[in-house]
């Protein structure tokens, strides 16, 4: 059995957030195990090309064989000529052994990879990566997506082994598409926590209540929720937001906050990875997202792994696990209720200190990387 990885974007093009740490932390797993796999991707990176890639070459990315082509359409559509033709090529030499796995939906890297995969009776696994819900059916470019789906989308997908991130997004993806199979597998996420110091769990009950958004900057993540929401708040409490955006957008959002008159208390600390993600999760009391819809979030799966008390809406795939382990508080999208929901976890620093002693090993159970690795290539298996 041979895995070819098909997505419009890897890395470095961190740009795209949570997928394509998503998409490389499986591979990375994958190859760890000796699986015989590959990518082929873009030379996407947001409005711009990634720098230092050259079409069709191979290279190695942490163990994990890596070829970028070129796109000859910007934006959100990735359309590549020389991929897909390889794609054929590579399918072709490995026929009835060879397993395809799309991550994403609705751009042309996906879509014609999926057809070409139809067209050689190929197996494929289709990650929509909650490109299939209704929320995104209704935002940017609905009608095109719309029309889409009838024409070609809803048979191409009939012919798909869908893997869904939640019960949330499988529950969703049946809404629009009957598949072959519909299976529920989280994120593998590579994230290594560490203890807090007791003078840190100190210094944190001592200090301002620290809330942190940790995910990119978009109008999908409520963001403009949770800043009505802090600004009815009656203590003392600091919002850090990490992550990067459409500049625009980020425009509107500190208008926002100086028309609220919590202008001084948002602090936009940028784009974080590694140590420094890690660093700036441990340092605050609550890490927040009250997404419109998520199917997964992995900023949410590492704050329950480093222990940190989270605050999801209901609209975000991990908060029935929430509140199975009762590791934070889920709300609705109502700025009262959010704000509500934020006084309760200021207010039950018992529960905090509860969370940040016992959620990692809580937590480390549902993401196991051995597990969760397992379950992937039984997905690979049943689908071929």
């Amino acid at each position: 059995m041979k895995i070819i990885h098909i997505t419009p974007s890897y890395k470095p093009a961190y740009v795209y957030g949570g997928p394509i740490f998503s998409v490389a932390a499986l591979c990375e797993a994958l190859a760890d195990q000796d699986v015989r796999q590959e990518v082929m991707t873009t030379t996407a990176n947001g409005h711009d090309e990634l720098r230092g890639v050259t079409n069709g070459q191979r290279t190695y990315i942490k163990g994990v064989r890596v070829t970028y082509y070129s796109r000859v359409t910007g934006g959100s559509s990735h359309f590549s000529p020389s991929l897909l033709w390889s794609l054929y090529k590579k399918i072709k030499k490995y026929p009835g052994e060879t397993v395809v796995h799309i991550h994403s939906w609705w751009n042309f890297t996906s879509i014609f990879s999926c057809l070409i995969c139809v067209m050689t009776q190929t197996a494929i696994v289709l990650s929509p990566r909650g490109m299939l819900s209704a929320y995104s059916f209704k935002h940017r470019h609905s009608l095109i997506k719309n029309l889409m789906h009838k024409i070609a989308g809803v048979r191409l997908l009939q012919r798909c082994h869908i893997h869904a991130t939640s019960e949330q997004e499988a529950r969703e993806i049946t809404e629009v598409v009957s598949a072959k199979t519909i299976a529920t597998i989280f994120n593998i996420v590579s994230f290594k926590p560490i203890a807090l110091s007791k003078q840190i769990r100190e210094q944190q009950d001592k200090a301002q209540f620290r809330i942190l958004f940790l995910s990119r900057i978009d109008p999908k993540k409520g963001l403009e929720q949770l800043m009505e929401a802090v600004s009815l708040l009656n203590f003392d409490w600091q919002l850090n937001i990490a992550g990067t955006g459409c500049t625009a957008y980020i425009d509107r959002l500190e208008r926002l906050s100086r028309k609220l008159g919590i202008n001084s208390r948002v602090a936009w600390v940028g784009y974080k990875k590694g140590t420094q993600k890690h660093g700036l999760l441990m340092n605050h009391d609550l890490l927040a997202l009250t997404s419109h819809n998520e199917n997964f979030s992995n900023a949410i799966a590492e704050g329950l792994m480093a222990g940190i008390p989270v605050l999801a809406s209901n609209a975000v795939g991990l908060a029935p696990l929430i509140r199975q382990l009762d590791l934070g508080w889920i709300c609705g999208l109502n700025p009262c209720e959010i704000a509500t929901t934020i006084e309760m976890a200021h207010q039950d620093s018992m529960k905090r200190a509860f969370i940040r002693d016992t959620g990692p090993s809580l937590a480390s159970t549902f993401f196991c990387e051995k597990s969760l690795t397992s379950q992937y290539l039984k997905l690979y298996q049943n689908a071929l």
